[in-house]
């Protein structure tokens, strides 16, 4: 079975539940909070205060939507018929109902404006609900105890100066998200909520349906203290500007954040870093969705024929994990990035199609706890481990350090922490290198029946190592072919250790 059908079929099934799905809502509330300073170094990233009045008393109107005719009661709003455009600076405060209506905010680029939703649902047959065409910064206010809802129709095709306008919110300046209440948004022609700049949410139960992106911030997405429930056709959360320095990053700092995505979970197109929070994701229709791949003669690997992505967390640069308490069941890889990866802390449960966690250059694993369920476990060119828990079953290689970069020489370093492997039948490595494998220390303990497989040298210098039970001094490597010297003896091709084994077939690099 080809990974394309297989996504072909984890789309439609997708895709008919967003047709049905729109109207739900989650449960939850959380706090207001601020923004996130701009820094390539995403480890130095802060929250700061940048909530305008939480009280709204110097509200400069307030706005009471409806389908006979919306009405303000202040300055710095224009109405025409049900339509609202506010056009300055200030703190407005929305309520009521439009069934084929929008508001508009069309202010100075110097301008911040604070829209209050206080019991709001707005449906747009013909485009955005929410239109951001012009101001500084927006900032979308949840009241407490309130429950809202954005809407655009299945057949929206808006355009301002020849620009699609395709999400049922749509800013062009920076968004932000914030307050206590409820927010409903269905992007039923495309995405759900659009920022061109920074989109950055600070609080509120959020419950989004797409038939496309569920969040896309153009030059960043920043999460703290939210409640997130993300349906989308493709990405649940996407930042993708990659020509810009310091921009495309996507930082969760807490909150709690359920995803069901047809493509990747988080896609970031430079750096993607999570330090905390509840994070749940599938992605692509999960592991069960994929091809099975087995170590048997290494013709396990799976065709990746399809031009979409399927993988939890994704990163074009760097992804780091700090903290959180992390669930991912993908298609393709669990946790990817195109560069390096560092996971210090957190617990992480992973099932994958593919990798569990993959690296093209570096995977350096200093703490944490990682229970991972895949047909290889973690994979890049170098893997280190410094510290942590680890837990791996894979039914191709535990640990594989390839030539994914022609920089790094491939190798598998263990320097301290817990690594348990368990093993698929057939020529399964359970650490695999087209370089060395160099133990430190730790403790390593391999199931299977060809538990190291090296291109250069295998060394112990402190730790332990146990292989199917036993303690071992030195390391076992397998042949080419799916033999292995080991204890006892000279194993065949395919063959364990202490004996002749039956063929089987070229191995696996």
């Amino acid at each position: 079975m080809k990974k394309t059908v297989s996504m072909i079929l984890a789309l439609l099934l997708s895709l008919s539940l967003l047709l049905t799905a729109c109207g739900s809502k989650s449960s939850g509330a959380a706090s207001s909070g601020g923004d996130v300073s701009s820094s390539v170094d995403v480890s130095s990233y802060s929250f700061t205060d940048r909530d305008m009045d939480p009280a709204y008393d110097t509200a400069s109107a307030k706005i009471a939507l409806s389908d006979s005719g919306s009405t303000s009661d202040g300055s710095g709003v224009t109405v025409d018929g049900a339509g609202v455009t506010v056009t300055a600076a200030g703190t407005y405060v929305i309520s009521g109902t439009l069934t084929a209506g929008s508001i508009t905010v069309a202010a100075g680029e110097e301008d911040k404006v604070q829209l209050v939703l206080s019991g709001v649902s707005i449906t747009n047959p013909d485009g955005p609900a929410l239109y951001i065409k012009s101001a500084d910064k927006v900032f979308l206010t949840l009241a407490d105890g309130t429950e809202n809802t954005l809407s655009d129709g299945v057949d929206a095709a808006a355009t301002d100066d020849d620009k699609e306008l395709d999400g049922a919110v749509y800013s062009r300046s920076d968004l932000t998200i914030n307050g206590s209440g409820k927010l409903t948004v269905c992007g039923n022609s495309k995405h759900g909520v659009v920022s061109k700049d920074d989109l950055v949410i600070t609080g509120g139960t959020i419950t989004v349906t797409a038939q496309n992106v569920a969040l896309s911030g153009k030059d960043c997405v920043k999460v703290a203290e939210a409640t997130l429930d993300l349906n989308a056709g493709t990405d649940g959360i996407r930042s993708d500007n990659d020509t810009d320095e310091g921009r495309g990053y996507v930082y969760i700092q807490s909150g709690d954040i359920t995803i069901i995505s047809g493509s990747d979970g988080i896609q970031a197109a430079t750096q993607l870093y999570v330090a905390d929070g509840a994070l749940n994701i599938t992605s692509g229709g999960g592991k069960a969705a994929a091809p099975v791949q087995s170590g048997w003669g290494g013709w396990g690997d799976w065709e990746d024929t399809s031009s979409e992505s399927a993988k939890g967390l994704k990163a074009g640069e760097t992804l780091t994990i700090s903290g959180g308490t992390i669930t991912v069941d993908a298609y393709d890889d669990g946790l990817h990035s195109n560069d390096s990866m560092t996971i210090t802390g957190g617990e992480l449960t992973i099932a994958s199609g593919d990798d569990g966690a993959h690296a093209d250059e570096t995977l350096t694993v200093n703490g944490g706890t990682l229970v991972i369920t895949a047909a290889e476990g973690l994979e890049a060119t170098v893997v280190t481990v410094n510290n942590g828990d680890i837990s791996i079953t894979a039914s191709d290689d535990g640990i594989n350090a390839a030539r994914k970069s022609a920089a790094l020489s491939p190798l598998v370093e263990i320097n301290g922490g817990s690594v348990t492997i368990i093993m698929g039948a057939g020529d399964t490595d359970g650490i695999d290198s087209n370089g060395d494998i160099v133990i430190n220390g730790g403790t390593v303990s391999v199931t299977g029946n060809s538990p190291f497989d090296y291109d250069g040298s295998g060394v112990i210098n402190g730790g332990t190592v146990n292989v199917n039970g036993q303690q071992v001094t030195t390391l076992p490597n397998q042949m080419m072919g799916g033999g292995m010297v080991g204890p006892g003896g000279q194993g065949g091709h395919g063959g364990g250790p202490g004996g002749q084994g039956g063929w089987g077939g070229p191995g696996r690099p």
